[in-house]
């Protein structure tokens, strides 16, 4: 009797510790793949961006993202407003975002994060200066950050059923000024326009230069 209790002890302690490492284990595997999760900052200055706008928000993406060679973030608060099926055209295709609140910030000397465009449903402001107030009131963005695109941030305003409440507003990185300002969007397909027409005004300009030195050569 004495055997099988010794017995029976030692086997529900085996089970109990092969019960306790398969908790951790399980622990373990949740909680990276929780803290690597699409979204989460993974930088230190993602991080930082993060501290000073709210562990809730969410990172698009991060680097030197307006050619200026310092540090910069795109963060956006998440929204649980579901696009209507329009948004379903390829044209939205990259799309992504559906925010509350959209924030570009660039790192400092310090290190700290100061915010360079401010986006929320109500208006959009490039540090202390006001770029437009959004009449529309609406309650989300679905919106595209592209890093390479000439309108590198669309948002188009939705309505709390999820519908386009008025036209897309682009903003764009103006050198010259070393802010950020708007760029008026119809709809996606206008940045492919924008593009084109940039490259035509480019073309233009080029054919202008020539003929003007072809005149001046001829006299």
């Amino acid at each position: 009797m004495r055997r099988t209790a010794k017995y029976l002890a030692l086997v529900a302690s085996m089970i109990l510790l092969v019960s306790l490492t398969a908790c951790i284990k399980t622990g373990t595997a949740d909680y990276e793949t929780a803290t690597t999760e699409e979204g989460k900052a993974k930088t230190t200055f993602e991080k930082a961006v993060i501290s000073m706008v709210g562990s809730d928000w969410l990172v698009v993406t991060s680097g030197d993202l307006n050619g200026d060679d310092i540090e910069e973030a795109v963060v956006y608060m998440p929204s649980k407003v579901v696009p209507s099926s329009i948004f379903s055209d390829p044209v939205y295709a990259d799309y992504n975002i559906v925010a509350e609140e959209i924030v570009i910030a660039q790192k400092q000397n310090s290190g700290d994060p100061v915010v360079l465009l401010r986006v929320t449903t109500e208006e959009a402001t490039a540090g202390e200066e006001t770029l437009m107030t959004i009449e529309e009131e609406p309650v989300a963005f679905l919106a595209r950050y592209a890093e390479d695109s000439y309108v590198p941030l669309v948002i188009v305003p939705l309505d709390s059923d999820g519908e386009r409440e008025s036209r897309g507003i682009g903003f764009d990185w103006d050198e010259d000024a070393e802010s950020y300002s708007t760029v008026g969007v119809e709809d996606a397909d206008n940045e492919d326009a924008e593009d084109e027409d940039a490259e035509d005004e480019d073309t233009e300009d080029e054919d202008t230069e020539d003929e003007d030195a072809d005149n001046e050569d001829a006299e």
